[in-house]
């Protein structure tokens, strides 16, 4: 199943929730799920976000250009909160 972010609320690390509407322009592209879920998302003009989720943090990174080698380079990429990744 795939993890849709319409209508989720990030929160940054004093807790106070963060709009998202930023995301709305984002497709899902790829997924891969198992005990460290990976999402990958990708708008119409090749910007693109991985988001990470393990059982203890949800995490984010982005680029402007070349998705594909990083969706393949994923569980090597260094992620951060969402709050500093938008």
């Amino acid at each position: 199943m795939s993890l849709i972010t319409t209508g989720v609320s990030f929160r940054n690390s004093s807790g106070e929730i963060i709009d998202n509407d930023i995301l709305e322009k984002y497709q899902i592209a790829n997924s891969d799920e198992g005990s460290t879920s990976y999402y990958g998302y990708v708008d119409r003009d090749g910007n693109w976000y991985i988001m990470k989720i393990t059982s203890t943090a949800t995490t984010f990174i982005k680029g402007i250009t070349d998705y594909a080698t990083n969706w393949t380079n994923r569980a090597g990429l260094s992620y951060q909160r969402f709050d500093l990744v938008f």
